[in-house]
């Protein structure tokens, strides 16, 4: 069970880092984009690429919940 709560960790910031990439170059938009595009990709019978996008969905959700909506990256 121990291993399973690290995958989640490491699960979560891989989307949380995804999604702070897709909102620093495309805005809050993105959010609204990811739920269709997951939506589009489950009505065609892909139920784990919808879920990926939901998920990054969520975690771009979070960001800006939490307010890191300043959307800075250090760039160096």
């Amino acid at each position: 069970m121990n291993g399973q709560v690290t995958v989640q960790k490491l699960d979560r910031a891989y989307y949380e880092n995804v999604a702070l990439d897709l909102l620093t170059r495309k805005g809050t938009g993105v959010i609204w984009d990811l739920h269709l595009d997951a939506a589009n990709a489950y009505r065609k019978g892909c139920p784990q690429s919808a879920e990926i996008l939901i998920e990054t969905a969520d975690a771009a959700e979070r960001i800006m919940r939490h307010g890191k909506a300043a959307l800075t990256r250090d760039t160096k």
